[in-house]
Parts: structure tokens; sequence; C-alpha cells
């Protein structure tokens, strides 16, 4: 019996996709390398490190750095360009109190508390939020899901999580949930 619900932030509760793609295209621009977009696309839901390995591979970490402040910045300025999925929203409201829920994401603790804010959602929404400086490892590793399912204190089994990435449903599947792939 499913007693958890558990999801996944960037492509499954919001598409932040277009709001990213600018604010680091913004950053790459500053440092003055070339943004490969389309490797970006491909790389979407790694952890900062991870991704870029793929897409800007070699960078000093100087450099890396400051493409991660200067990113940050240029997100906030472009947070009007992220699309809500109102109906999983809905969803998570109407199991409130019925449901354990949480919020699971390798996004960072600023990140989550913009994104939330900027739509009016209220964190405690969530028994539990899960964020990237709560993790060693990022997704496909399961342990941000772990963590989660132990927190709000049932099994893997009594979990659904929804994901919309390869390497976030590769972490869900691993934890030992049920998994839902989420499109928006």
């Amino acid at each position: 019996m499913i007693k958890a619900l558990l999801f996944d932030l960037d492509g499954t509760l919001f598409d932040s996709t277009e709001a990213n793609v600018k604010a680091y295209g913004m950053a790459f621009r500053d440092v003055r390398l070339r943004f490969n977009e389309s490797v970006y696309r491909k790389m979407f839901g790694l952890r900062f490190k991870e991704m870029m390995d793929a897409v800007a591979p070699g960078t000093d970490k100087a450099t890396l750095e400051r493409i991660k402040i200067i990113k940050a910045q240029n997100y906030q300025k472009n947070l009007n360009l992220v699309r809500s999925n109102s109906a999983l929203i809905s969803l998570i409201k109407s199991c409130k109190g019925r449901y354990k829920t949480a919020l699971v994401t390798t996004a960072s603790k600023q990140n989550v508390t913009n994104l939330l804010a900027f739509f009016s959602i209220d964190e405690s929404l969530f028994d539990v939020i899960i964020r990237g400086e709560d993790v060693r490892r990022g997704k496909p590793d399961p342990e941000c899901y772990i963590k989660a399912v132990k927190e709000l204190g049932v099994k893997p089994k009594e979990c659904c999580i929804f994901e919309d990435s390869q390497p976030g449903i590769e972490a869900a599947q691993r934890s030992g949930a049920q998994v839902i792939k989420v499109s928006i």
C-alpha cells in the first residue's frame, strides 16, 4: 500500500529548462566560453559537476565556480520562464494529510526556496525536503530518495516517486520505490 508520494523538482513539478538554458548561456558569455545548448539539454537533471564535465570539459575550477555564481544570479532573473505542472501541484495539495509527501531534488536550497516562493507554494506542503546540500551523490545514485524515504519513516515499497529525467528515474528505481514518469 502506498503511504508516501515523492516528487522531483526540475522537469517534474516545474519545467525550468528554458530559465536554466538562458542563465547558463549568459554565464558562459560572461566567462567567454561557448555554451553548447544541445549537450546541456541532454545532461539536464545531473548535478553541476557532472553536467559541466560534459558541457565544458577541461574548464578550470575557478572558471567553473564563476559560471556557477553567475548562472545562479541570472536564473533568479529568469524565473518568469519557468512553467509549473499545475496538475501535479494540485495532486500534492489534495493528498496532503492522507499521504506523506517529499520534495526530492539535487537543486540548491536557494533555488528550491526561490522557485517555490515565485509560485507561492509553501514549503510546508512537503513533510520532507531533500536538496542538493543534503546529499553527497547526485542522481542516478539513489541516495536522495533513500534519505527521503528514511526521513518519512516508510519503506521504499510504500512510496511512489514522480520523476522526469533518465538519471532521476534510475535513482528512483534503484531506491526500491514505485516510479511514475512525468512529462510537462
